[in-house]
């Protein structure tokens, strides 16, 4: 009979086979990796030479957006206050601004700075793999990378000028960070490390430094650290993880500390992050929304003129608050338009309604939907995993539900869609398929 120490150590042992075994199976070559971002950046080139040609200026680009951060990136590269095309100041976060004034002093700016974020797309593409990889191994992770570089609208948004293809990117890297640190919970305790002082207070650092980043790009998605730091530390219920959860707290604030002074110093008053925040929620709840973006009239309106850029915030603010207040009803209405706007089948917008277009994105879309719910549904190790990846998923269609809806803001949650997409293409081929004996995916 086995000793109380023997049966110990075959448990060890058991666990140890177990997670090399987990190991293996997750083990992801270089070569599909190489095609995934060949296909995604390549595909993502091709699109931009062949929409933009050599066209270069703000006279090329088609929206306001598009326009303003142009703007912000023109102001900072020649040494001014960085504002966009309406002198406002701290209306929009400066990463993307940034990254466009690197390519200002280039032959081609415009064309040269959508090339880059197209390859950048690409890059999303690989991370977007390899996340797939943690939920269910390299075939899952092969599947899902082509996935997200085939997206038609991922395609798309690299042709313009707007920071959701490098926010797609970054998000993905914070994503595949947090799946890390969820998953060492299940990990063998004879074989994980001591604790965050030494080995894991990097993964959670870098963590929180992807977040930072993400924030920079997009001031929206500033709730979503503390509610992932929250279920990680609500799943490894330590005390040293809770301390990582600080480290990552910590290297947030202080990363946006310049930015905060520097809108202080600017504008005369407080600004954490954007002065953008009453307008975009008036656009979503006031008398005249329906559910799209519309500021036009908003300049029409008597009590903002005059008002400074703060205090423009603030009026739109507390007008939103008021009508939330007063009309809980409409809001709710308006709450099921924005849903229905932001993962609508087909664009909304009435220029990219034709035939040919709509076609495309239905069938893209909807199969893409239904495979995801049952990727989601799915059975498996990895269905903790699976749910995690909902959380960007919930929070952005949520936020959006408040705001406006457009199928604009799903474009940086679709590789969350397209690994669950994946796993449900799996089990749909493993349904059908004769039974061979081979090992499940999982």
């Amino acid at each position: 009979m086995a000793t109380p120490m023997q049966t110990s150590d075959r448990e060890v042992d058991l666990k140890a086979t177990g997670s090399a075994a987990c190991a293996k199976r997750r083990a992801l070559s270089w070569s599909p990796l190489l095609l995934v971002f060949l296909l995604g950046a390549g595909l993502r080139c091709g699109w931009v030479a062949g929409q933009t040609g050599w066209r270069d200026g703000p006279e090329s680009l088609a929206f306001a957006d598009e326009r303003d951060y142009w703007s912000m990136a023109a102001s900072f590269a020649a040494g001014q206050t960085m504002v966009d095309q309406d002198g406002l100041a701290a209306a929009r976060m400066p990463g993307y601004p940034l990254f466009l004034s690197v390519w200002l002093h280039s032959a081609s700016p415009v064309l040269f700075a959508k090339l880059a974020q197209a390859v950048l797309g690409g890059v999303g593409c690989v991370v977007c793999a390899l996340i797939a990889s943690r939920v269910g191994g390299p075939v899952l992770a092969w599947i899902a990378g082509l996935l997200a570089a085939l997206d038609p609208f991922a395609i798309l948004f690299a042709n313009l000028l707007l920071s959701e293809t490098l926010f797609t990117t970054v998000l993905a890297l914070f994503m595949f960070a947090t799946i890390t640190l969820w998953e060492r919970a299940d990990t063998p305790p004879a074989h994980r490390a001591a604790g965050p002082k030494k080995s894991s207070l990097w993964r959670w650092a870098l963590w929180g430094a992807s977040f930072l980043v993400c924030t920079y790009l997009h001031p929206s998605v500033v709730l979503l650290l503390p509610l992932a730091g929250l279920l990680l530390v609500l799943r490894h219920r330590t005390w040293s993880h809770l301390g990582g959860f600080a480290v990552a707290l910590i290297i947030v604030v202080i990363g946006l500390a310049p930015w905060s002074l520097r809108n202080h110093r600017v504008l005369g008053g407080r600004c954490l992050l954007s002065s953008r925040l009453g307008i975009s929620l008036y656009d979503g709840v006031g008398p005249k929304a329906d559910g799209r973006s519309d500021l036009a009239y908003t300049r029409q309106i008597a009590d903002v003129r005059g008002l400074d850029e703060l205090g423009k915030n603030r009026w739109f603010l507390q007008r939103s608050l008021e009508h939330i207040r007063a009309e809980p009803g409409r809001i709710l209405r308006l709450a099921g338009r924005k849903l229905l706007l932001t993962w609508n089948v087909v664009p909304n917008l009435e220029a990219h309604r034709s035939a040919a277009e709509m076609l495309v994105s239905a069938a893209w879309m909807v199969p893409a939907l239904i495979l995801g719910v049952a990727g989601l549904l799915a059975p498996g190790p990895s269905r903790s995993t699976c749910a995690l990846l909902l959380l960007p998923v919930a929070y952005f269609t949520l936020l959006h539900m408040l705001f406006v809806g457009s199928v604009r803001y799903r474009t940086p949650v679709m590789p969350y869609v397209e690994v669950l997409a994946a796993v449900g293409l799996l089990l749909v081929a493993r349904s059908i398929r004769p039974r061979t004996g081979r090992p499940s995916v999982w």
